[in-house]
């Protein structure tokens, strides 16, 4: 995980080389998205996660941070305004 306090973020990344690693099965990494939330003065995170030939984003936030707006904008994906994904 790397947090960034200056801009109240963190983000947290899985390669498809840690997976085989630490032999990921499915639902391992449930939540991670979520964890940095916890963290004082988080108010937006990120998870990357490689995905055969791709890269799976997921996007939490607290407060009026709009997660949703930037899946769209970015990532071609979309969900709610505090969870989001693409």
């Amino acid at each position: 995980m790397k947090v960034y306090p200056k801009c109240h973020s963190a983000v947290i990344s899985l390669t498809a080389e840690e997976m085989r690693r630490y032999n990921h099965q499915t639902g391992d990494a449930e939540g991670f998205a979520n964890l940095p939330l916890s963290i004082k003065g988080i108010m937006f995170s990120v998870f990357l996660r490689e995905e055969t030939g791709k890269i799976k984003v997921s996007l939490r936030s607290k407060g009026d941070f709009d997660a949703n707006k930037m899946a769209k904008q970015y990532y071609h994906g979309g969900g709610h305004k505090n969870a989001s994904g693409g």
